[in-house]
């Protein structure tokens, strides 16, 4: 791994992570409460909770969604967006550094057949002695001494 690579790609998801939580809190701030959207298509009352965050009406329809949960949700599916606009040309996406990562630990395991045989050979090579093998004969030549005294 290069450690310049990971300190650029550290230094834009914590650029990802301010922004978002400064839009977080600036959402949470002045909308918390209000209904924006309604899908076209019927959910459930158990995602209620999830989708009507800050609006405490019971017999509001589940299939409304306030203007903090349309917030998270639109952050989660555009994401991918959002590092495009905020980072700069040189560094690479999450999928291109996932691959490169796989290239790199793919290279650097040759033939897992052979690391397997090798292993094989040594635990046949290995002989393992109890130290607690034949502990049961002292304990039980004192049982039959405390036996015989009594």
């Amino acid at each position: 791994m290069d450690p310049e690579k990971l300190a650029t790609s550290l230094k834009n998801n914590m650029q990802l992570m301010i922004t978002q939580i400064i839009l977080y809190n600036w959402v949470n701030y002045f909308f918390y409460g209000f209904l924006t959207t309604k899908v076209p298509f019927p959910l459930t009352l158990s995602f209620k909770t999830m989708t009507q965050s800050g609006v405490e009406l019971e017999t509001l329809d589940a299939s409304w969604i306030s203007s903090f949960s349309w917030y998270i949700l639109n952050m989660s599916g555009t994401r991918g967006l959002i590092t495009l606009i905020l980072e700069d040309e040189t560094t690479s996406d999450d999928f291109t550094l996932m691959q490169s990562h796989l290239k790199e630990s793919s290279q650097q395991i040759t033939d897992a057949n052979a690391i397997f045989k090798a292993e094989r050979e040594e635990l046949k090579v290995l002989s393992h002695s109890f130290l607690l093998e034949d502990i049961e004969s002292p304990l039980r030549e004192s049982l039959v001494a405390l036996s015989r005294k009594h």
